[in-house]
């Protein structure tokens, strides 16, 4: 399996001995299946550094058939490339659930605080209680959920960037609807205002959208407005202006699908600081374990791809690129119990191989908590 995910025989090897434990309970694979995804996480980190720097290693001398210990040697002096410490994000739904939620978990902020990540993502969803509908009486700030300061302005939380993403507009609003959708952008901007100014959360990235134009081309097509690109390029300069330095991205599509990164390039270029995208390989948690591994270098082919599409419309501009989401699978009803285990660990480390690998600077897996995915820290 660890051969299959891209990694060499001889990090195969060094992988095997760190993780397979000596535990009758393990799965055909030899994984220990019953650990909870802190230890995962932790493995997963220590698998992938392993076959990182596994491959600038040699060992001290000729291993023996019957030697359990693989001995490694690591030159520091002589780097392979850069690896961005963003790649190790989540989407952290913690922050997102009211006060009186019972999922309001200590537990889980010890853990967070445990992992560390150095970015989070906030995915907002439709906005609905945010913003309700023009007639309703009093402002919408009124309706700003405040149990963001719970996770948020947590001193141990204190370094960690956000990324806010403004994911859907509400029901009423029609995006081909010029009056609506400047109505729209100024009540993005002053809840962006209220989140950077009032409430002081550390707010890096701005992304705009998630999984638009889903169909790829054939939904872009029927927009021929251009809807979409058209409030992006009028909420893009609101936001700089409330938050300078902040950087503005999107537009999260469900895959890398290349045509509709290239026309949002051509139509919104300017105003692009980050391209994102989203990649769940599988669409149910009954795909095999062989099969999803096959296909982690895809992760890294996709990363490729969208160097090649930025590097082409935006020559010599400085464009970040983030997979705001990804895992196992898209399918979250059932959770795939694989997340929590060691394969889950093994996946991991080969996918944030191949983003290594390939440069990219962001990636976010969804997600901490709920929406079918193990929650961090559960067993």
């Amino acid at each position: 399996m660890l051969m299959a995910a891209g990694f060499g025989k001889e990090h195969a090897e060094i992988v095997s001995e760190h993780l397979v434990p000596d535990d009758p309970k393990v799965d055909a694979y030899g994984l220990r299946l019953k650990d909870g995804i802190r230890d995962v996480c932790k493995r997963t980190l220590s698998v992938f550094l392993l076959c990182v720097c596994g491959a600038g290693a040699s060992s001290g001398q000729e291993p023996q058939a019957d030697d359990p210990v693989v001995d490694v040697t690591i030159d520091f002096g002589d780097p392979l490339g850069r690896i961005s410490p963003f790649l190790f994000g989540t989407n952290d739904q913690e922050a997102l659930l009211p006060g009186t939620h019972v999922h309001r978990d200590e537990e889980f902020h010890g853990i967070m605080r445990e992992l560390g990540f150095p970015m989070v993502r906030l995915h907002l969803g439709s906005m609905h209680g945010e913003f309700p509908t023009p007639d309703a009486k009093g402002s919408f700030l009124q309706s700003i959920p405040y149990h963001m300061d719970r996770t948020l302005l947590r001193a141990d939380r204190s370094n960690q960037k956000i990324m806010i993403c403004f994911a859907a507009p509400p029901r009423w609003v029609d995006m081909h609807n010029p009056e609506q959708r400047e109505r729209y952008a100024g009540m993005c901007a002053k809840y962006a205002a209220f989140l950077v100014k009032d409430r002081k959360y550390n707010i890096t990235h701005w992304e705009l959208f998630n999984e638009i134009y889903f169909a790829g081309m054939s939904d872009l097509e029927k927009d021929p407005g251009r809807s979409l690109w058209a409030f992006y390029n009028r909420l893009a300069p609101m936001l700089r202006e409330i938050a300078p330095g902040t950087r503005i991205g999107g537009p999260a599509v469900a895959w890398a699908d290349y045509g509709v990164i290239q026309d949002f390039l051509e139509h919104c270029g300017a105003e692009v600081d980050f391209v994102s995208w989203h990649r769940y390989p599988a669409g149910s948690a009954g795909e095999s374990t062989d099969a999803i591994m096959k296909r982690t270098h895809k992760f890294g082919e996709a990363v490729r791809d969208v160097h090649r599409v930025v590097g082409e419309q935006l020559p010599g501009k400085d464009v970040e690129l983030c997979i705001t989401e990804y895992n196992m699978n898209g399918d979250w009803q059932p959770t795939d119990p694989r997340q929590a285990t060691a394969v889950g660990a093994c996946w991991a480390a080969s996918i944030l191989k191949h983003l290594a690998d390939e440069g990219l600077d962001m990636a976010m897996q969804w997600h901490s908590k709920g929406g079918g995915s193990v929650r961090i820290g559960e067993r």
